[in-house]
């Protein structure tokens, strides 16, 4: 059974380099403005989730809890918010959380059926 994994490219798309090693999928990866870390999702806690790690591919942390389903981060132009599509009981909606986890809300729900934030536009003070 194939896993997927995160890897890193150079500017000529040559030369990667294994960030995840895990026993699930990590997909979906997604550079914070910063350059410093990487939001991706991961099914390594059983259901897929957000999670952060720095750009080296080491201190992977969780970021979303209370939903048991999500995936495809955004990151605000700040670096302070990411979003992401939970997949709930009226279909997927999308909701943002601070870039440490906390304060989890919704943004875009009711039921219509959205794939991705990342069609979702960010003001450019990050709101």
């Amino acid at each position: 059974m194939a896993i997927s994994e995160i890897y890193l490219l150079d500017a000529k798309g040559a030369s990667p380099r294994r960030l995840t090693n895990q026993r699930s999928i990590d997909t979906s990866p997604a550079w914070a403005p910063t350059g410093q870390e990487i939001a991706f999702t991961s099914d390594r806690g059983g259901s897929p989730q957000v999670y952060v790690m720095d750009r080296e591919g080491g201190n992977a942390r969780r970021l979303t809890f209370e939903i048991d389903y999500t995936d495809s981060p955004a990151w605000s132009p700040k670096g302070d918010r990411v979003a992401f599509v939970a997949r709930t009981s009226a279909g997927f909606d999308v909701y943002t959380c601070r870039a440490n986890g906390s304060e989890t809300r919704l943004v875009a729900g009711g039921g219509v059926q959205r794939e991705s934030p990342l069609v979702t536009r960010w003001t450019p003070s990050g709101v």
